[in-house]
């Protein structure tokens, strides 16, 4: 049961830091004015993301969860720990998700705003990282592969 657990754990903190990487090309190319249809599907893996990580700060300001919210607080309990602050996670979170919102619309977030968005995703990436290889090394150090 546990070595289940464990790797849906690294599976879906390797993809929610790919949700991120996949943000951080699309503002790339968005700054390089490279085919918006690419840039319009990246940014909405950014979306995505943000929506994942926006539902989970709501399941962590609640006191009884439901059982649905509880894939959404455990995705956003490493960033938590990260973070350490839920109100600041959740104003990133929808700082960046506006700003993803506004270029989805064709307009031009200023370089500052796509900077610090490419800051957020940088931070979350490593995070999930983080959370996935702690949670293979676990899995090592108690022999259960290799």
């Amino acid at each position: 049961m546990a070595l289940s657990r464990d790797l849906y754990t690294m599976q879906w903190a390797t993809d929610l830091s790919a949700l991120a990487n996949q943000a951080r090309f699309g503002l790339k190319y968005f700054l390089k004015g490279q085919n918006k249809d690419i840039v319009s599907e990246l940014i909405k893996d950014g979306l995505r993301l943000c929506e994942i990580l926006g539902e989970g700060a709501k399941a962590g300001q609640v006191k009884e969860i439901l059982p649905k919210q509880t894939g959404y607080l455990n995705a956003i309990k490493p960033l938590m720990e990260s973070e350490g602050d839920l109100e600041e996670v959740t104003k990133g979170i929808n700082r960046v998700s506006s700003i993803l919102k506004l270029i989805l619309k064709n307009e031009r977030p200023s370089e500052e705003d796509i900077s610090s968005a490419d800051s957020f995703f940088v931070g979350i990436s490593k995070v999930y990282q983080k959370a996935a290889f702690s949670t293979l090394n676990a899995l090592v150090e108690e022999k259960v592969f290799f």
